[in-house]
């Protein structure tokens, strides 16, 4: 008896899945037609730093007393520390020609734009214009 049950279910569940993974890739309008969502990834902006680093704590510091967080959404990742980081900061000036081992830190990765800052008082500047 259970395993009718669990024949029968089955399907059920399946068309229950169906449908609400129809309904977040779609929106019905007024007019009932269907109009298809494309999800949007957000593109990143990422704030490479290094822990001991003093510019970069000058740019930690606006960030805090300013808030930014809440108005601006960004990563921060430390490169001195982590290999991982420290590779992907090297990739992301290659993107801007920028030679890596010319590049240090605070440096700042925006996706949107492909922008690369480099500097505390550059990259305190993007985040006052983001910060409007």
């Amino acid at each position: 008896m259970s395993k009718k049950i669990l024949f029968l279910l089955l399907p059920i569940s399946m068309i229950v899945l169906t449908a609400c993974q129809s309904t977040n890739n779609e929106v019905i309008n007024q007019n009932n037609s269907v109009n298809t969502v494309v999800e949007k990834k957000d593109k990143q902006i990422i704030l490479y730093y290094g822990e001991t680093c003093p510019h970069c704590k000058v740019v930690e510091q606006y960030l805090a007393e300013n808030k930014v967080v809440e108005k601006v959404k960004y990563t921060m990742k430390e490169v001195m520390k982590n290999q991982d980081n420290a590779l992907e900061l090297a990739e992301k000036a290659k993107t801007c020609n920028l030679a890596a081992d010319q590049v240090g830190v605070p440096f700042l990765w925006d996706e949107t734009s492909g922008q690369c800052i480099s500097g505390d008082q550059n990259i305190i500047k993007y985040f006052k214009e983001k910060n409007k």
